[in-house]
């Protein structure tokens, strides 16, 4: 009895381990391989200077355009494909005995890009001693040990930078939003502030969570701390509950979500629509929960049918266009990228030069970097249905991209799928 690769099954568990261990094996060579030929892609496209030069730098440049192809080819996003390449040529450049170690396949490729990744922006100095210190131990040297190996170096080698760069973390403060929002509609905010304002805030949500409690709330305290940050953010309402003042029910917050749901949705008979940010599923019933807050005022915008067809006679296009191109795609149409297509620019799939019109079927959304790979670099691409595109790199790869995906062409692409009658709410 043969298995599914055609081969005979294992009849032992020592032999299935030991083939375990050889599968690994060749997959940790592979990955070094392919970072090796990163390095030589590289050294095909370098970057040369007004002059006509070769750039000389320790690392060397590469020409902008280089790593798209390069990293379809890999099977990569556009910006993973261009992180490989430099990760490798900081190690061949300013991290040579741990480049050695992947030269023999003797250090798993993700630990030398993470220490890649860690080095770059570093003086030569401190990644010379790096180099020496890591290259011995790289096989089992972790992030936290690596980064305090780094500060030691720079405290020593730059003491005066390293006071300037803690002034400058202050510049770095920030406040994000994540885009990883769950089907139950919870995200997750990273803040990065002064400590002082940190243990303030800190006590903040302690005590809004205790409130919450005082007036009833049944919920965990995790739970109650998250519900503080909403709070916080109507302070005149944060306030009434701390001072124990009752609200008055006037609409505090307002806030805009593109959400999308279909017809059926919108009668009770799907409960799955989406949310714009984050390209997140979203029940239907969250959706309704969002509206029925007493808290937040509500605008309802008009419903955009997706398959209709816009035409206008002007080369410019108006906002009722731009917007069907943008909820139709959800992101730029370039092999695997995930720009949002409210950020990307609307490209003329057959130019205004070459007849082509300013309409629903001839309209993209590119982000202003692929749009530039397209336009000067080579790069096209057809239409092969509604949001379903067929891709040419320069080197004549092949790439098909629909609204599930990317696919390298190797055979027949898929027939495209029918595309999404949503409704914006």
């Amino acid at each position: 009895m043969v298995d599914w690769t055609g081969r005979e099954p294992l009849d032992s568990a020592e032999a299935l381990l030991d083939e375990t261990r050889a599968l690994v094996d060749a997959a940790q060579r592979a990955e070094c391989l392919l970072l090796l030929r990163a390095a030589e892609w590289a050294d095909q496209h370098p970057a040369i200077d007004e002059d006509g030069a070769w750039e000389d730098t320790q690392v060397p440049a590469v020409q902008w355009d280089a790593p798209a192809e390069f990293a379809l080819a890999a099977g990569l996003a556009h910006e993973a494909g261009t992180e490989l390449i430099h990760q490798a040529l900081e190690l061949r450049h300013r991290l040579p005995d741990v480049w050695k170690r992947v030269q023999a396949f003797d250090l798993p490729a993700w630990r030398a890009r993470r220490i890649a990744e860690r080095t770059m922006g570093e003086p030569a100095d401190v990644v010379a001693a790096i180099n020496k210190k890591v290259a011995p131990i790289a096989h089992k040297v972790g992030l936290i040990t690596l980064g305090r190996l780094i500060d030691e170096e720079m405290a020593r080698l730059h003491a005066e930078e390293r006071e300037c760069q803690q002034f400058e973390a202050l510049e770095r403060r920030r406040v994000r939003l994540f885009d990883d929002i769950s089907y139950d509609g919870v995200a997750t905010i990273e803040i990065r502030a002064d400590l002082k304002d940190a243990l303030e805030f800190d006590d903040a949500v302690a005590r809004i969570a205790a409130a919450l409690r005082e007036h009833g709330c049944a919920e965990s305290l995790d739970v109650r701390r998250s519900m503080a940050v909403g709070l916080l953010a109507d302070p005149q309402g944060a306030l009434d509950l701390l001072s124990g003042t009752r609200s008055t029910g006037r609409k505090r917050k307002h806030i805009q979500l593109f959400v999308h749901l279909t017809d059926s949705a919108l009668w009770g008979r799907e409960p799955v629509g989406r949310l714009e940010w984050g390209q997140k599923p979203v029940f239907e019933q969250q959706v309704r929960e969002w509206c029925g807050r007493t808290d937040t005022h509500l605008t309802v915008t008009g419903v955009i049918d997706l398959a209709g067809h816009q035409q206008v006679e002007a080369y410019e296009i108006p906002d009722r266009i731009a917007t069907q191109v943008e909820l139709l795609h959800q992101t730029c149409v370039f092999p695997h990228c995930r720009r949002p297509a409210r950020r990307c620019d609307k490209d003329h799939l057959i130019p205004d030069s070459a007849g082509g019109t300013t309409c629903s079927c001839n309209l993209a959304p590119l982000c202003r970097r692929h749009h530039r790979l397209k336009t000067l670099k080579g790069w096209s691409y057809e239409r092969l249905g509604p949001a379903t595109y067929r891709w040419r790199s320069p080197h004549g790869l092949l790439f098909h991209r629909d609204p599930t995906g990317t696919v390298a062409i190797t055979q027949s692409p898929p027939d495209p799928p029918d595309p999404p009658r949503y409704a914006a709410a």
